[in-house]
């Protein structure tokens, strides 16, 4: 394996890949975030709270909300990313655990995934590498694709990444709206200070806490050397 992006099952072998994977995810998630139309007109929301819209008011607000479906997978790919990066560096799957019937420990995790984070550890205690057609390496009964973001939204993830709880009341919201988008007729936009206020601490959030946190997570693993992680990950599960 030359590079994570090779093997998406390398964090869960050294605690120094999950730390490289939970960096880029984040940092790529706060660049994206910062992209969102609508955080860049909070203090315009805002001021229209008091006033008698104008025709110019309304067309602008329109647009605003045109844009809202595009902002809302922003917020929601950024949150996403950061809880992964978290349950990631503290020891968990991200990863989807198969609904198998050759094992009844991992159908058992598979089912108990859906409602709590699953640790690495109980689910190495049931599985193994193995090597795929192509010759990479991946951990059996372990999926590629990842868990959902409605699920890391329940308590039991939360009690694991720690948000605060109004932001993820909001984050529920958002999600919400997401996901069933297609069932509504057209767009819809409410203005408040409630939605307004919510925004910005996201906004908060992200650009200090998120930031913060991975500036932590990079000097807590600056003298991790990768080529030897990798090398190592070779050497003694793919060269086996």
């Amino acid at each position: 394996m030359e590079d994570f992006s090779k093997n998406i099952f390398s964090p869960y072998y050294h605690k120094g890949n999950a730390a490289g994977i939970a960096i880029n995810l984040i940092r790529f998630s706060v660049s994206n975030f910062n992209q969102c139309d609508v955080l860049k007109e909070l203090d315009y929301l805002e001021s229209t709270l008091s006033r008698k819209l104008t025709r110019a008011d309304i067309e602008k607000i329109g647009k605003i909300a045109f844009n809202k479906p595009v902002d809302y997978f922003r917020i929601i790919f950024c949150f996403e990313n950061y809880c992964k990066a978290i349950l990631l560096v503290n020891s968990y799957l991200i990863n989807n655990i198969e609904n198998t019937e050759t094992s009844n420990e991992i159908k058992k995790m598979s089912k108990n995934q859906k409602n709590k984070p699953i640790l690495l550890n109980d689910f190495l205690a049931q599985s193994h590498w193995k090597k795929d057609t192509s010759g990479l390496y991946y951990l059996d009964f372990l999926k590629k694709e990842t868990i959902t973001f409605s699920t890391i939204l329940k308590d039991s993830y939360m009690d694991v990444i720690k948000l605060p709880s109004k932001i993820i009341d909001f984050l529920r919201v958002i999600n919400f709206e997401r996901n069933n988008i297609h069932y509504f007729a057209s767009l819809s936009f409410s203005n408040s200070i409630e939605f307004i206020n919510n925004l910005r601490l996201l906004n908060s959030f992200v650009n200090n806490d998120m930031i913060l946190f991975n500036d932590n997570l990079v000097i807590e693993n600056k003298n991790i050397p990768n080529r030897h992680i990798i090398n190592e990950f070779k050497r003694k599960i793919m060269d086996k």
